[in-house]
């Protein structure tokens, strides 16, 4: 795709972000199955784990990353409260094994960071990078 701007055209940017949660210095990935989610819903209840989000942009000249981080706290989860969450397939595609931007939400006391970094793309970082490579983020506001 190309974008417009003042006349000259650009190719966009491509973009990929990717998040991981760590707990006691341990990463702590996507789950492979439901008892792996409930076994890392019951660790990250009633304690604080970090949340890492990684984004790059790629041009046709260069690449350039930032990674945010954000402390999470969550609240004690109740086992039933873990099986029903599991229930709604929700854990299964997640760092860590829940959402911000979903069901998960209901689990977060706290975030210290920006949640946008929590739910899986800092948008203070990427809109640094899209500056940074000439992208004009304010054109079609």
């Amino acid at each position: 795709e190309l974008l417009e701007s003042e006349g000259e055209s650009h190719e966009l940017p491509i973009l990929a972000a990717d998040t991981l949660v760590s707990l006691q210095d341990r990463i702590v990935g996507k789950p492979v199955n439901r008892a792996d989610a409930k076994d890392t819903l019951q660790r990250l209840s009633g304690a604080t784990h970090r949340v890492f989000t990684a984004v790059a942009l790629r041009t046709k000249e260069e690449v350039v990353s930032a990674v945010a981080s954000a402390s999470v706290q969550m609240r004690r989860i109740a086992l039933e409260e873990i099986e029903k969450y599991c229930d709604s397939g929700e854990p299964f595609d997640k760092a860590g094994s829940y959402g911000l931007q979903g069901l998960g939400a209901v689990f977060i006391e706290r975030i210290v960071g920006q949640p946008s970094t929590v739910a899986g793309l800092p948008l203070l970082e990427t809109e640094e990078l899209l500056r940074r490579v000439g992208v004009d983020t304010w054109q079609n506001r």
